[in-house]
């Protein structure tokens, strides 16, 4: 799993490099850490599912079918705002995040992207070299971030669109998050 801190590294190197899709493609990694969403859910994002005003977007064709929103920080809105206005085309029905050719970022593209910052990382030691780690690593990361930071089972899970408590539970007992615990109760 990922923490905040490894994904900020990603996101500060892939805007180092000389991709001109730098910031797009930073987008995209901050905007799946921010609402947990799966890769599929964020690159079929359009225009008429982006409150781009609030920071709200409905995630449709997810993995258990129903439709869910997802919030960014204000930070990543801003971003997002100021990016988007670059678009090819800007129609309700339009990708948020756009190729040159105005359709949708491909999940090999941004998946790539990830793998080369994330071997990287390995790289400087701030990524363990066995640590498997992948885009949906993004999303595992969150969950444990919210339930760490004490944003209740219930509603992670409902966030995160799992079907059943069970699953967030998994999140809950991990280990890192225990000893972390132990050390409060000391005080």
């Amino acid at each position: 799993e990922i923490d905040g801190k490894q994904v900020g590294k990603i996101i500060d190197q892939i805007l180092k490099s000389k991709s001109r899709t730098k910031i797009r493609d930073a987008l995209i990694i901050r905007l799946l850490w921010d609402t947990g969403a799966r890769v599929g859910e964020i690159l079929k994002l359009t225009y008429k599912d982006s409150n781009l005003k609030d920071g709200i977007f409905v995630l449709r064709d997810t993995k258990g079918r129903e439709t869910r929103e997802a919030v960014c920080s204000m930070d990543t809105l801003e971003a997002i705002k100021m990016w988007i206005q670059y678009n090819i085309t800007q129609e309700d029905d339009d990708p948020l995040f756009q190729n040159n050719n105005g359709e949708s970022v491909t999940y090999s593209w941004i998946s790539e992207v990830f793998r080369k910052q994330v071997e990287l990382q390995k790289e400087k030691g701030i990524i363990p070299k066995n640590k498997r780690i992948s885009l949906h690593s993004l999303r595992h990361g969150r969950t444990t971030q919210l339930l760490d930071n004490g944003i209740g089972l219930e509603i992670v899970g409902s966030y995160m669109g799992h079907k059943s408590i069970k699953t967030t539970m998994r999140y809950a007992h991990a280990n890192a998050r225990k000893n972390k615990q132990l050390k409060e109760i000391q005080r």
